[in-house]
């Protein structure tokens, strides 16, 4: 009897849990500022998650980069996305940051284009230094 009664529970939160997860795939945008910043200036980029009709509840996002070029300062939320960016520091002048986020109190919202974090990053090199800024999904 016990059993039954602990495969039905299980099956329950299995049923529930599958009812509010789903593993869906957007397009992943950066957009900068559009200064041309120099040598130890500062400048901002702005990450967007399209998510179409399926709300957004939650996201990992690998940022890559340079880091002789440049290095990430700071990573904060922004107004489109409730939940404060998970990070770790430590990663900031590795060239790959990997972020997340999750949307745990309500699940039914956001959806479309959402705003998920700005990122700071500060420049290190000399004129004309370059490097690609990539989104890994």
């Amino acid at each position: 009897m016990k059993r039954i009664r602990l495969l039905l529970f299980l099956g329950v939160a299995f049923l529930s849990l599958n009812a509010i997860c789903y593993a869906g795939s957007g397009d992943v945008f950066l957009k900068r500022s559009n200064d041309i910043p120099s040598q130890g200036d500062s400048f901002t980029a702005t990450v967007t998650v399209e998510s179409g009709t399926v709300p957004l509840g939650g996201y990992d996002i690998g940022i890559k980069y340079n880091p002789s070029v440049f290095l990430i300062t700071d990573i904060e939320g922004v107004s489109g996305f409730t939940a404060t960016p998970v990070v770790n520091g430590g990663t900031f002048g590795s060239g790959v940051t990997r972020v997340i986020g999750s949307q745990g109190e309500d699940l039914s919202i956001p959806d479309g284009p959402v705003g998920v974090m700005m990122i700071t990053f500060k420049v290190v090199a000399e004129p004309g230094g370059y490097s690609p800024l990539n989104i890994q999904k």
